[in-house]
């Protein structure tokens, strides 16, 4: 049971701390569904943003099992909340638009039919980077914690223990107070699994957490010392390899684009993963509670692509986006991207997929000509935080090597210069970067 105290809005963040609650060591199956399940309180979060960034962030990860077990609870407030399938389809004045494909961040194979494949961040960026070259550099200066840190108390559940009262599970709960380096010392294997969501390779973790060990021990740290701040050293490590890996990666990414190993463009091919289709109809469930959002005066949305969108799928600073690009007569039409099945993901440097907010199609320079304007929103409170600043250059990257995506087949998709923009959003400035990139 995972209680989150603290306004977390970043989904990695929110992935990162249900993971721990899954990844807990000796975990095993009791046969009582309330110790068989993970329950995750948050405080002050938009359930349905958190529960589907927590799904998205699972399934990077490498876990879509887990992801389509990720739930809201069915009550609010003790209410029971009825739901039903909805099917949207597009709104009348846009029906007769053709079929919209984006691209997507690509990799070059030359197996492949198309030349192509879906970018992999494991195969493509950390199989390529020099493992060896990565070590704590910090390890002769960093300090440690006192031995104060080796008093502690063990709590557990005695399942043996456990019994029925009432149609109620009553649990066991038994506290040990312990003090002391345990007899069986530092837990190597432990440490290094911790190291394993920056350096994925456990032989290159045990060699760093070996250097990094040895340096200590020859600085004079105890063994007591170790250990009592050895959870507070782990994240230290982790936090400069993060960096470190971040930074080659990053370095990797851009070579590659330059050569063309890397592209983000549009192929002509039978192989629907290649190229995103946004769907014709949406698929969705809907509670008596939901509201649908309109614009600011009362009147129906008169540029949203489908015939309705709901106010419980837009934060403030989305809602007024939306409300914005619906009063601009540039837009020819804007979607809601992020949402249910039909979000589109890019994949950078960085492990997580940036999948953003807004899909607009804006009118060209030229009589039915038309460019795309993808659109990410990100609140004054995460200004100059480490996500904000890896998608302002993942976004200003990709806008620039925008170009190579203009030709499918013998299709040009729009002229050159005006194709498509990725623009980061900051809630004190947004209106001003949409005038940036024509939207005004």
């Amino acid at each position: 049971m995972l209680a989150i105290l603290s306004k977390t809005t970043a989904n990695t963040a929110l992935t990162q701390m249900i993971g721990r609650v899954l990844r807990q060591p000796h975990a095993r199956l009791t046969s009582h569904a309330a110790l068989d399940e993970c329950y995750v309180f948050t405080f002050d979060q938009d359930v349905r943003e958190a529960v589907n960034g927590v799904r998205r962030g699972l399934e990077d990860e490498g876990m879509a099992d887990l992801a389509a077990s990720v739930r809201v609870s069915d009550s609010e407030g003790g209410a029971k909340r009825m739901t039903r399938r909805e099917t949207i389809g597009r709104r009348d004045a846009f029906k007769n638009v053709p079929a919209i494909f984006l691209p997507r961040v690509l990799h070059r194979e030359e197996k492949s039919p198309e030349g192509y494949r879906i970018l992999d961040y494991d195969r493509d960026i950390l199989g390529h980077l020099d493992w060896e070259a990565f070590r704590f550099v910090a390890a002769d200066s960093v300090s440690v914690g006192a031995d104060e840190k080796l008093k502690r108390t063990i709590a557990r559940i005695d399942i043996a223990r456990t019994e029925k009262q009432n149609g109620k599970t009553l649990l066991d709960f038994i506290q040990e107070k312990v003090e002391g380096l345990p007899e069986e010392g530092l837990d190597i294997s432990f440490l290094v699994r911790q190291l394993l969501d920056v350096v994925p390779n456990p032989w290159q973790g045990m060699r760093i957490l070996s250097e990094t060990l040895d340096t200590l021990r020859d600085r004079g740290v105890s063994e007591e010392q170790l250990y009592a701040s050895r959870l507070d050293l782990v994240k230290t490590i982790k936090l400069d390899l993060r960096e470190q890996v971040n930074r080659e990666a990053e370095e990797l990414f851009r070579q590659k684009l330059e050569s063309g190993d890397i592209a983000l463009k549009l192929v002509t091919s039978q192989n629907p993963e290649l190229n995103w289709a946004l769907a014709k109809t949406l698929e969705i469930e809907v509670s008596e509670d939901d509201r649908i959002l309109y614009r600011k005066d009362g009147e129906l949305l008169e540029k949203c692509l489908f015939e309705k969108v709901y106010q419980r799928d837009f934060n403030t600073l989305e809602k007024e986006t939306a409300w914005y690009l619906d009063s601009r007569e540039c837009v020819y039409w804007w979607h809601r991207i992020a949402v249910n099945q039909q979000s589109y993901g890019l994949q950078g440097w960085q492990r997580q997929r940036v999948y953003p907010d807004l899909l607009a199609c804006l009118h060209g320079t030229d009589e039915g000509k038309f460019r795309f304007s993808v659109l990410e929103t990100k609140g004054e409170h995460l200004k100059g935080n480490d996500d904000t600043e890896y998608k302002r250059k993942l976004f200003e990257l990709l806008t620039a090597h925008a170009n190579t995506a203009i030709h499918a087949g013998q299709f040009e998709l729009w002229e050159e210069n005006q194709g498509m923009t990725f623009t980061l959003l900051m809630e004190d400035a947004w209106k001003e970067e949409l005038a940036r990139v024509g939207i005004a």
